[in-house]
């Protein structure tokens, strides 16, 4: 992968959260609980290594920011997940071929003193660089950008069994860095019934429907969406209410809105009603995308560390009309960040 950033901004979520107060209710204002993960073998673009899990407490009036290293020993955790109640946190290791024989999936118990963790699991593959969890908790989900997918049972008390599937994709694309598969997520549709893997090297988004009962993951049919060639398809979202979903492309600095059919899973360029059909970004690399959950707001952060994200203000493309342009500004480089479940999040 080439954009690393070793450290993650902080203040993030103050924005994701959406969280307001006055001073009528700032005895009662909850503080803002989250976890960073970073790259700690290895210094990452600002030339810094990271401190591997790192707590933040975040007063929501105040902003009086507290801050605890919860563990140096795990190696680059890039990216981090919570279980919907708060209870569980899992990382990535994302580690290659010259550090380990696998990459790892890790997962801790969150508390009032630290995190404990509980086990960890191969990934099957190196550079685990996604994670994400079921609402109720009991399915993992990881993205190797060596190539892979996986889906491990979550036990009760949080813990992880070995992943109980697998799939390989040898598949590339026409740009330099697309010499191989490279899956960069692994996004659950809203109903938890299909999951969408953007991989970076093919120009696709590989679509599995899951199977519980058989602990399986079923391509679908059609068993991808292909998009425009050397895109270098990276994050995926859906729509907080509409059959929609948005592809952040990282090589061609695109965003690409794109029709869901909840009953196949099959995802389309024609959305109803919606233009532009392409967002261009101008601007270095993005990252990430999400949606506000109740405002359908968009954000965007950028790997480079020269530009911020921001609520996406779209302007018309001047060359073409079915076009729209996202301006960024400021100086902050996130990888990743997530909207916040009851005051407590994580970002990678």
């Amino acid at each position: 992968m080439t954009f690393h950033p070793s450290q993650i901004v902080l203040f993030l979520f103050v924005a994701l959260a959406g969280c307001t107060a006055s001073k009528t209710i700032k005895d009662t204002a909850p503080a803002l609980d989250f976890y960073t993960g970073s790259y700690n073998l290895n210094p990452g673009q600002s030339g810094q290594k990271g401190r591997g899990i790192v707590h933040f407490r975040l007063d929501t009036l105040g902003g009086v920011q507290t801050q605890t290293v919860q563990d140096t020993a795990i190696r680059n955790p890039s990216f981090l997940a919570l279980s919907s109640d708060g209870k569980y946190l899992y990382a990535v290791e994302e580690t290659g071929p010259g550090t380990d024989t696998t990459g790892h999936l890790a997962a801790y118990e969150t508390g009032k003193t630290g995190l404990r963790l509980i086990n960890r699991q191969s990934t099957l593959g190196f550079a685990p660089c996604y994670v994400t969890v079921s609402q109720a908790n009991e399915w993992a989900f990881i993205a190797n950008y060596s190539g892979g997918i996986a889906m491990f049972p979550i036990d009760k008390n949080g813990g992880l069994q070995p992943a109980a599937d697998a799939h390989y994709f040898q598949v590339s694309g026409p740009h330099p860095r697309q010499e191989a598969s490279h899956p960069h997520a692994a996004v659950l549709s809203p109903d938890e019934s299909f999951l969408y893997i953007p991989d970076l090297g093919a120009d696709r988004v590989w679509i599995f429907r899951i199977d519980r009962t058989a602990k399986k993951l079923v391509p679908a049919s059609p068993a991808f969406c292909p998009l425009a060639a050397a895109s270098g398809p990276r994050h995926l979202c859906f729509h907080p209410t509409l059959p929609a979903a948005y592809v952040v492309n990282e090589l061609n600095n695109t965003v690409t809105p794109l029709a869901w059919d909840r009953a196949s899973g099959a995802l389309t360029f024609t959305v109803p009603g919606f233009h532009p059909p392409v967002w261009i970004f101008r601007g270095p690399v993005i990252a990430q995308i999400s949606t506000a959950r109740q405002t359908a707001a968009f954000y965007m952060p950028p790997t480079a560390a020269t530009t911020a994200w921001r609520g996406l203000p779209l302007t018309r493309h001047p060359e073409d009309s079915r076009r729209s342009v996202i301006t960024p500004t400021g100086k902050i480089s996130p990888q990743f960040c997530d909207c916040p479940r009851r005051g407590v999040g994580a970002c990678g």
